[in-house]
């Protein structure tokens, strides 16, 4: 995965608020990589699948890690 090095410092406090910005400034998701964006997919997983589950997790129901992973479309 690559990663980007800022040029910029960071806004420090609220001086965001009194600082012009240039559009190359702004950060939109556009900006993100194709890695960044399987990540936040995984995330996305865990909130629709994972979690309603958490309880039968926590409980070791039996077969239910193989069904979550079998289930996965994010190759895991």
């Amino acid at each position: 995965m690559a990663t980007s090095v800022l040029t910029k410092p960071a806004a420090k406090g609220g001086s965001f608020l009194l600082e012009s910005a240039a559009p190359t400034d702004i950060f939109t998701p556009a900006d993100l990589s194709d890695d960044q964006k399987l990540i936040g997919r995984h995330g996305e997983f865990v909130i629709k699948e994972v979690l309603p589950l958490a309880k039968d997790l926590e409980n070791k129901k039996p077969g239910l890690m193989a069904e979550l992973v079998a289930g996965a479309e994010l190759g895991l």
